[in-house]
């Protein structure tokens, strides 16, 4: 609450209030007065609802007027409401007639009732002498009385009020701030109670009383708001005032006439002036305030004062001399002054006896008025001019404490006792007391319900809180001025007001069984709040006629209330009547029209009963059918109709009409699916409906069948009409999957069984999956789609995981010198699946640790890519000497991969000088390449070289080098610098020899062939011929890896590996050991096919000699083989064959110079065999080869030796040439395919007689297919 209701404080003393009105919402922000005048605060009523409404109820009754309580005013239940700002009278308008609420008004801006004359005669303080103070001094001085001046403030520190002033109260700003903001309420102070004889200033004319000041605006212009005024007076009264000064206008507001109620309930008056304007106003009196005009020392009313039948008395109020708030003295005039005279009288009345009634003081007052004007009261002086002796006389002379010990009575007044209420009851009360009703409150059932402080005493009561049914008591206990309580009580019954609620069964819509309908209603339920269940009955349960019926409900409480609810029934008549046609009739024609007896349809109706129908056509008839229609027409309007067929006929020529039922289409349920094919319909044109008959009814196969249905009449005319039936097959098989499979690559290409897929499909039946790719499969993780194609091409597919885990191989064994810094090398045979891959190895052998080597157990680390190396050092021990010691590493299981054939690593340390390795390299305007183009720049041969012996120099010789070729940066560096643009298509070779200078001098000559081609080949932009993923132009024709194939048809970085078919990276891989690099050899690289395979018709001439009776269909291979750890060793290379070996195979080479001649086997020299799958062999040093040439056998591995028999070269300069294939003898019923006594690279494919597999035959086409690809291109290199 924004004003505090404080308990009162009784003394000694009687107490009277003087209340000045203003705003307590306004701030100290001065608003110009014309704003104000006549207006009120926007947005912003005053409300008083009935006491003991609870807050609920009034909320809601605000809030359906937008209408919010803000605050409220102490004590007298007045609360401050905000309002939508330009709606507050429409609200209050509202308010006003509602029941529950007291009264609601604008808050209004109240102006000063204050005037300022210039007349002289002002100056003089001539109203004491005409209120007869001195004599009225004798019998009191007002002494024992507190005044309130509710007004702008006071100055507390002014020499004329010092020590008169009690502790006071702003409520605007809900503080004890009462410092004079205007000046008004200073001068109020001055004549209520001024100081007497201090020799200062002036006399007032309650001299003794004392002042409380009660500041009720914060605007420096003096206006003030209805609720600042009702907030003062009861802040006044609850700290013990009994009477109030309002010098503003204020009679007409109800706020503050609550507030006045208050008041005096409490033993207090209020007074206010009544204003300024010298005009009649229509405010009605109030019982509660008194109200006052002015005078002038002529003792006649002023022309300033406002006048009316409001007026109750007349005093004193031009030129009266007051204090100022500036400390000083001044002559103020207006009804603001002769109200608080008024009041200082009041307050010496009830000096003289406090035991005085607020109504008994104001009779005094006005018995004791001075009659001016009309005899009796007027409207200019009320009663007269106060006279203050008269009053005091009147009042009995000498005041004497007397203590009220006397109870007030009260009653309720409505309503009345035992009578029943229900819902809101306006329960109203009368209280007396001989002093003052102070305020009364109201229980029910020992509840406080509110209360109430001005009579008449009203109080709003929530019955329904208390339950229907419930006896209620009503107790009121009023309490007066002095504490004492009195009461009074009625017992009330809560009406039982709530009827029933019933809920009807659902609404019935029924269809006619008859002209009467029975209608299954159901049951309706009903409940009431006080009895719980109570019975429903229906007024009407039936049988119902055709139409709508409203079935009312009733059920009635134990109270009698009585509740109804509808049930809607309708009885529809939508039936048609039934008619029955006659038979149909076939007759002969007569004539041109003739005339037919029809015969008489009969009707029937549910509701009407028989009906005549009528027909339509009645004739005559034409020749022809005819349909004739009898119709019947209930009251409803339904109208039922039967057909009868009228057939005139000539003879009977015409066949029946067949109607085929619709083409069908369905899905395959198998092999032959059946289907409902409908039924066809045949017509005649005299005989009516003819059976039809189908030429099939099915099963049907997968496809189109034509039904042809046949209809026959009785003169055995026939018809025909066709019907199509499609079975469609778009089911794919059922497909069931093996499982992923994990397995360890057996070489650079592994075969795998994927396991067996199965696939059923309801119309093909069994079907055999194909999986895509089907292997052999590269190290890493292989997706496999399996796919089963039914008969109709419908397609199932799912995926296989194959993961292959790489073999892991050391390189091949080397020999070095003490002092080197060794490098063991680990070759994967393809990516792995995951990474790292740990090759994990023990250290053994013959050499010492730490005299020989310094190499100890670990492991080799592989994170990306396929290759990896451990390296260690020897030690130059300086002693001569010594056997060759060994350092042998041997591989342990390794992770993310499977131990390789060589897993054992061999490195000999030796003391005697050992002849270097030479690598030749060719590069053309930077890039690496075998391949040359005249006019793409100069071409440079480089020697890399590699020797076991790291101190030794090295001294190069190119003089063996083609005599044709011509270095640009001499014969004895470590390249080999020429301009080939004079050089014609064909083949060079370049050779050089390396000394070193070792003791003794070991030397090593080898030979690289140059291809030179007239122009590089035209690249597709978005061709991928070696399908890498890389466009073919992107590559472009360089040789990255100096294999020989350009890098455009190779996407195989492995050095050990080549492409035995061009473009085919991924089966018929030659191997080679680990660590060694495979070349096309020179017949290849002219071949230009990318590949190691080449046609017999490739190699040199003379090459068919001795080959009239041997043929290659397993392939024939050109390849060099570099890399090797030292002269003179034997290294393996496997290669795949195209076809099986046959029986009497064998290997053959080709010699340049010497012509063919057989492999030779010796101890450093070896040919085996191998099975194989799909291209895929093992591993060079699988256990699975064996000694020999096998038939059947897909792999052959050979062994040569650098330098020996079968390296073609004839030298052990670590090099190893050897172009040659499997040879075999053509069978006997060879229809001549092979050509000319054998073909090479599998171009003759050998005995067609003979029985062979047809997997076979196809690998056989794929070579011949490369024949022709590298004929045709070996003009572009």
């Amino acid at each position: 609450m924004l004003f505090a209701n404080l308990s009162r404080t009784f003394n000694s003393f009687s107490f009277i209030a003087v209340v000045v009105l203003a705003s307590a919402l306004l701030t100290s922000v001065a608003f110009p007065a014309d704003s104000k005048r006549g207006g009120h605060v926007k947005g912003e009523i005053l409300v008083k609802p009935r006491a003991g409404m609870t807050r609920g109820r009034f909320s809601q009754i605000l809030g359906t007027q937008g209408g919010e309580s803000v605050d409220v005013i102490g004590g007298i239940g007045v609360h401050v409401i905000s309002v939508p700002e330009h709606a507050e009278q429409r609200v209050i308008d509202a308010l006003s007639r509602n029941p529950n609420i007291e009264f609601a008004e604008l808050n209004r801006y109240h102006e000063l009732a204050d005037y300022t004359p210039n007349d002289p005669q002002f100056s003089q303080a001539w109203h004491l002498q005409t209120m007869n103070l001195p004599g009225a001094w004798e019998v009191t001085r007002g002494g024992g009385v507190i005044v309130a001046v509710l007004d702008t403030g006071v100055n507390a520190a002014h020499e004329d009020l010092s020590g008169k002033l009690v502790a006071g109260r702003n409520v605007v700003s809900n503080n004890g701030d009462t410092a004079d903001v205007h000046g008004h309420g200073t001068k109020v102070a001055g004549v209520i109670g001024a100081v007497m004889d201090n020799s200062l200033g002036v006399a007032s004319i309650a001299p003794d009383a004392m002042i409380m000041p009660i500041r009720i605006t914060n605007s420096t212009d003096g206006w003030a708001t209805t609720s600042a005024m009702a907030s003062g007076i009861t802040w006044a009264s609850d700290q013990g005032a009994r009477v109030a000064n309002i010098s503003y206008e204020a009679t007409s507001s109800s706020s503050v006439r609550n507030a006045a109620d208050y008041m005096r309930s409490r033993g207090g008056l209020v007074v206010s002036a009544a204003g300024n304007e010298g005009s009649l106003r229509s405010t009605a009196d109030s019982a509660s305030i008194i109200t006052v005009s002015a005078t002038s020392s002529s003792d006649s009313i002023t022309s300033w004062s406002n006048y009316g039948s409001f007026i109750d008395v007349a005093a004193p109020g031009a030129g009266l001399r007051t204090t100022t708030s500036s400390g000083g003295y001044a002559s103020v005039s207006g009804t603001s002054f002769s109200a608080p005279a008024t009041a200082a009288t009041i307050a010496m009345i009830m000096s003289v006896d406090s035991r005085l009634k607020p109504a008994e003081i104001e009779t005094i007052l006005e018995d004791s008025a001075k009659d001016l004007g009309s005899p009796g009261r007027d409207d200019q002086y009320g009663h007269g001019r106060i006279d203050t002796l008269a009053a005091v006389q009147l009042a009995g002379g000498q005041p004497g404490p007397v203590v009220d010990q006397e109870a007030p009575t009260v009653a309720i007044t409505s309503p009345a006792g035992s009578s029943e209420v229900s819902g809101s009851v306006n329960v109203d009360a009368s209280a007396s007391d001989n002093v003052a009703v102070s305020h009364v409150r109201l229980y029910a059932g020992g509840s406080l319900v509110g209360t109430d402080y001005s009579a008449p005493f009203r109080f709003s009561w929530d019955a329904d809180s208390a339950g229907q049914g419930a006896q209620v008591v009503l107790r009121v206990v009023a309490t007066d001025s002095s504490g004492n309580t009195g009461e009074s009580s009625i017992s009330v019954v809560v009406a039982d007001t709530t009827p029933p609620v019933i809920v009807p069964p659902s609404n019935r819509t029924v269809e006619a069984s008859g002209p009467l309908t029975a209608v299954a209603l159901g049951t309706a339920t009903a409940s009431d709040n006080v009895d719980g269940a109570v019975a429903a009955t229906p007024d009407n349960t039936g049988p119902f006629t055709v139409g709508n019926h409203q079935v009312v409900w009733t059920a009635t409480d134990a109270s009698g209330n009585r509740a109804t609810a509808v049930q809607s029934v309708t009885v529809r008549d939508t039936t048609a009547p039934l008619v029955s046609a006659p038979a149909a009739l076939t007759v002969e024609a007569s004539g041109d029209l003739t005339s037919v007896s029809l015969g008489q349809a009969t009707a029937t109706d549910i509701v009407d009963g028989a009906l005549v129908p009528t027909a339509t056509p009645a004739g005559p008839f034409t020749a022809g059918s005819h349909v004739v229609t009898w119709r019947a027409t209930d009251r409803a309007g339904n109208t039922g109709s039967a057909t009868q067929l009228v057939t005139v006929v000539q003879a009977d020529n015409n066949p029946p009409q067949i109607s085929p039922p619709p083409d069908i289409t369905v899905e395959a349920t198998g092999r032959t699916t059946a289907v409902n094919i409908g039924q066809a319909l045949a017509v005649d044109d005299r005989d009516g409906p003819v059976t039809a008959t189908p030429s099939t009814d099915g099963p049907f196969t997968v496809g189109v069948t034509l039904v042809t249905w046949s209809a026959r009449d009785a003169e055995g005319n026939t018809a025909t009409a066709v019907q199509r039936i499609t079975v469609l097959d778009t089911t794919p098989p059922q497909l069931d999957m093996p499982a992923d499979i994990v397995v360890g690559a057996t070489g650079v290409v592994t075969a795998v069984d994927l396991g067996e897929a199965t696939a059923f499909d309801a119309v093909t039946g069994r079907i055999t999956p194909v999986p895509d790719p089907g292997g052999p499969f590269t190290s890493g993780l292989h997706e496999i789609t399996w796919t089963a194609t039914d008969a109709a091409g419908n397609a199932s597919h799912a995926v296989q995981y194959v993961t292959v885990l790489p073999q892991a191989d050391f390189a091949i064994d080397q020999t070095v010198s003490e002092g080197s810094e060794v490098t063991v090398g680990v070759v994967l045979s393809g990516p792995a699946p995951a990474y790292p891959v740990v090759i994990p190895y023990r250290v053994s052998g013959s050499a010492d640790n730490p005299l020989d080597h310094d190499a100890t157990d670990g492991a080799v680390v592989i994170d990306r890519g396929v290759t990896g190396s451990a390296v260690f050092r020897t030690v130059d021990d300086g002693v001569n000497g010594e056997a060759p010691n060994t350092v042998v590493f041997e591989m342990q299981a390794p992770e993310n991969a499977v131990a390789g054939s060589n897993s054992r690593h061999v490195v000999t340390i030796i003391e005697e000088n050992a002849a270097p390795l030479v690598e030749l390299d060719v590069m053309q305007a930077g890039v690496p390449t075998r391949t040359v183009y005249p006019y793409e720049g100069t071409v440079v041969v480089s020697a890399t070289v590699q020797d076991p012996n790291p101190g030794d120099a090295h001294v190069y010789d190119w003089s063996l080098t083609d005599n044709r070729l011509v270095s640009d940066s001499g014969t004895d560096g470590l390249e080999f610098s020429l301009d080939p643009r004079y050089l014609s298509a064909g083949q060079y070779s370049l050779s050089v020899t390396v000394t070193d200078n070792g003791v003794p001098l070991e030397s090593v000559t080898v030979d690289i062939v140059l291809n030179v081609a007239d122009t590089p080949p035209l690249l597709d932009g978005a061709e991928d011929r070696d399908g890498d993923g890389i466009t073919d132009a992107r590559e472009g024709t360089g040789d990255s890896d100096q294999d020989g194939v350009p890098d455009y048809l190779d996407s195989i970085d492995n050095p050990a590996v080549m492409q035995g078919i061009t473009g085919v990276s991924d089966h018929h891989l030659l191997v080679a050991d680990a660590g060694l690099r495979l070349r096309l050899g020179a017949n290849a690289l002219a071949a230009g096919g990318g590949s190691a395979m080449i046609d017999l018709q490739d190699l040199a001439s003379g090459s068919a000699d001795g080959q009239t009776s041997l043929q290659f269909p397993g392939g024939l291979f050109d390849f060099v083989i570099t890399g090797l750890s030292e002269h003179g060793q034997s290294v393996r290379v496997v290669l795949p064959q195209l076809v099986p070996l046959r029986n009497g195979a064998v290997y053959r080479k080709f010699i340049p110079g010497s012509g063919w001649r057989d492999f030779v086997t010796d101890a450093a020299n070896r040919i085996d065999s191998a099975p194989g799958a799909d291209g895929a062999c093992p591993s060079p040093g699988d256990a699975a080869w064996r000694r020999g040439l096998h038939a059947g056998d897909n792999c052959i591995r050979l062994t040569i030796e650098d330098g020996g028999p079968n390296d073609t070269d004839g030298i052990a300069n670590g090099v190893v040439r050897d172009p040659g294939g499997a040879g075999s003898a053509p069978a006997a019923a060879d229809n001549g395919a092979g050509g000319g006594g054998g073909g090479g690279g599998g171009c003759a494919l050998g005995n067609a007689g003979a029985a062979v597999d047809p997997l076979w035959l196809l690998l056989l086409a794929i070579p011949a297919a490369g024949c022709m690809r590298r004929r045709r291109s070996n003009n572009h290199g």
